[in-house]
């Protein structure tokens, strides 16, 4: 009987680690931000572009000081005055404590003083380049793949296994 107990607590554990990595994914929230003279403008979003809704996203220094904090929008935008021209890291953190991995914006991104117009609209067609490689570097890393697949029906065939071994398992120790 004891021994029955741990072949069910083993499935269990099982299959609660292998579901576990899957709905980490799931559930990924990611930053993107562009530098506008004085001024941080970014985004917040789930897997899928899903806006990530008043959410608070910290910018700290290089020593890990906060030097600023906003909220997103009902899209998931966000604007932040710059703290001067040095580095910020920003992260962005839900209610429900899921956060993203830290954006370093380097000091060199800040403007000190007010740029020519000339250099302002040069500036201004660099960041929509830019955002739009954002949006394609974003809709690849979220494009299923055949690996990704493959990789499901893996976790499927390798799960039936640990079932079919757990029933083995239970039949032989029932009639032997």
């Amino acid at each position: 009987m004891a021994e029955r107990r741990l072949n069910d607590a083993l499935l269990t554990i099982c299959l609660l680690l292998a579901t576990f990595p899957a709905t980490a994914f799931a559930h990924q929230m990611n930053i993107y931000a562009t530098v506008e003279g004085k001024t941080i403008r970014g985004e917040v979003y789930f897997r899928g572009r899903v806006p990530a809704q008043n959410v608070t996203v910290r910018a700290a220094d290089a020593a890990g000081a906060e030097i600023g904090k906003t909220t997103t929008d009902e899209e998931g935008k966000f604007t932040l005055p710059a703290a001067g021209r040095r580095d910020h890291r920003l992260v962005a953190q839900s209610a429900d404590g899921h956060s993203t991995a830290p954006l370093t914006l380097p000091a060199a991104l800040f403007a000190e003083d007010a740029a020519d117009p000339a250099d302002s609209r040069q500036l201004e067609a660099l960041h929509a380049e830019i955002d739009l490689l954002n949006e394609q570097l974003i809709a690849c890393q979220e494009r299923t793949r055949v690996r990704d697949v493959l990789g499901g029906i893996g976790w499927i065939v390798g799960l039936t296994g640990i079932a079919y071994y757990y029933l083995g398992v239970r039949r032989k120790l029932r009639h032997g």
